[in-house]
């Protein structure tokens, strides 16, 4: 819907900031005690926009020392899809992100679930019928399609025409004497409506030029999103709502009723909304979107909550910092708390760059393990050791039977040497890293004298070597090798690599010998020598 203001009327609305952004110049009220809300609807999974609100509500409720509400709006029951609540609590409780009342938590302006709030929803709208300001809908649905159908041939706006308003109150009676269904609409006034955004400022539409007077309660005593909305919000007293900015025309509705009820609106802020890099709408069949598939694929909250918080500008001073934190959610949300900045939000949509998820969790995993503690780091290796038994089973190179000292000393040297570049701790057992579980295959290995030859002068020199100590020479060893062998010494190193890792690309050879540790590279050479051994006699008395 267009808004009434020009581009030039707008900008006396808003002023230049020393970040060059425009901002509203109505400033957040914080007097009055703040009890902000998140509502989704239980239909699925949480969506990375939806725990962008979340989120958002959280941090303003936390920052003014005020509350935040969880509500669930299930009145639409044909979307109603089961174990959804139990999914979004589990989600929000994942990134820390806990309510101070919600069907679970409690609190004193419950229920905290719609369809248990049926009878605050009859009892209002049926107020506004007695004040004038909504009536009884007799239409039926066939009515309506064939009003849709006949606008549609003839190109226009497709609305309700607004009939049942100026029926008689005797007939109104007689219909419903007679037990004919139907539903609350609500009456829009025909004049342009105004409302308050602490983003967008002072906006207008004529709701009424649109679309004909919306449906408040149902013929089953559902109500719409929009009675339940505005009639939830005041009984729970919320002072501000944080949400989508799709949701900005459907706000004049809303503080019509409020003035209809004689009632004072929250403070609004709608947000952007978060959108494709090509600036189309996220969508689940291009990706993923859900908060769920981002925890199963074994991102960690903090990443998450990074991810999330790095689209937008409502952190204006964390801008080139982020990721923050050492992978622990609350150390991140406590941040986020204190830099939380609606006020310099911008207007325009929020691209999403996925690409940010691989990079923060790469840092603070990396984070994670240079900093833990002895018994974090006990944990990550015990976490490691479970899912390669799982992967792999007594195929392992540690002990399938118990972690014991020196497997926990391998697991803890993998992860020191791979940090920087895994994204998750347990990318370290995904088939990438199978080599590192798993002996390698000789029989992958190239058949030739002169390999085999300089393979027995390398698990000479590495038996010989003290490993921990003498890593750099291992280097200078290589190459003087390739040289006196004559062999190239990028074919010795995929070589080797083939030997150690069954690939010819991948970490440093140094790199290599450090994970695996003096004895198992010797192992994996030897191994690898008996049985280029016996192919190159075998090739030779041919």
């Amino acid at each position: 819907m267009k808004a009434l203001f020009t581009r030039h009327e707008l900008k006396q609305l808003y002023k230049f900031n020393k970040l060059k952004f425009l901002i509203p110049v109505r400033s957040i009220q914080s007097e009055e005690a703040v009890r902000v809300r998140f509502a989704p609807s239980p239909t699925g999974f949480l969506h990375i926009g939806g725990l962008r609100t979340a989120l958002y509500n959280f941090l303003f409720a936390k920052k003014h020392n005020g509350k935040f509400i969880l509500r669930i709006e299930d009145t639409d029951q044909s979307r109603f899809i089961p174990n959804s609540v139990d999914n979004l609590l589990s989600s929000l409780k994942w990134v820390g992100i806990v309510p101070d009342e919600s069907s679970v938590h409690g609190g004193s302006h419950g229920p905290y679930i719609q369809s248990e709030r049926l009878h605050h929803y009859n009892k209002f709208a049926n107020q506004l019928v007695e004040s004038g300001a909504a009536y009884q809908c007799f239409c039926s649905q066939q009515r309506l399609a064939l009003l849709k159908k006949g606008q549609k041939t003839r190109k226009e706006q497709t609305r309700y025409d607004n009939r049942c308003r100026h029926l008689s109150k005797d007939k109104v009676q007689q219909q419903m004497e007679m037990g004919i269904p139907y539903v609350i609409r609500l009456k829009l006034p025909e004049e342009t409506e105004f409302i308050e955004d602490m983003l967008h400022g002072k906006v207008g539409y004529n709701i009424s030029q649109l679309e004909g007077d919306p449906v408040l309660l149902k013929t089953d005593g559902f109500p719409t999103y929009h009675l339940a909305n505005v009639v939830d919000d005041h009984l729970m007293q919320i002072s501000h709502v944080i949400r989508g900015q799709e949701w900005l025309t459907s706000t004049v509705k809303h503080t019509i009723m409020y003035k209809y009820f004689g009632w004072n609106p929250p403070q609004y802020l709608h947000l952007p909304l978060f959108v494709n890099p090509d600036g189309s709408k996220l969508s689940k069949r291009q990706g993923d979107v859900f908060v769920e598939q981002y925890r199963n694929k074994g991102y960690s909250p903090a990443t998450m909550l990074n991810f999330i918080a790095s689209h937008g500008s409502a952190f204006p001073d964390l801008t080139d910092k982020f990721p923050i934190g050492n992978d622990n959610y609350e150390e991140v949300l406590k941040i986020l708390i204190q830099r939380f900045s609606p006020s310099e939000i911008i207007h325009s949509d929020v691209r999403m760059n996925f690409s940010k998820l691989e990079e923060f969790g790469r840092v603070l995993t990396e984070r994670k393990i240079t900093n833990a503690h002895p018994e974090q780091l006990a944990k990550l290796v015990k976490d490691v050791y479970n899912k390669v038994i799982k992967n792999y089973g007594d195929n392992c190179v540690i002990n399938p039977q118990s972690l014991d000292e020196k497997s926990q000393k391998y697991i803890e040297t993998l992860l020191d040497v791979r940090k920087g570049h895994i994204t998750r701790i347990l990318d370290i057992t995904d088939d990438e890293y199978k080599y590192l579980w798993v002996r390698t295959d000789t029989e992958n290995l190239p058949a030739q004298t002169e390999f085999l030859q300089a393979l027995e002068k390398v698990e000479k020199f590495l038996e010989e070597s003290n490993l921990e100590s003498d890593l750099v020479s291992v280097m200078k060893e290589l190459r003087n090798l390739s040289k006196l062998q004559d062999i190239n010494f990028g074919k010795l190193m995929q070589f080797l690599r083939m030997i150690l890792i069954d690939r010819k690309e991948g970490p440093s050879i140094v790199d290599i010998i450090t994970m695996l540790g003096k004895n198992e590279t010797v192992h994996r050479l030897k191994s690898a020598k008996l049985y280029l051994s016996g192919t190159c006699n075998s090739r030779d008395k041919r």
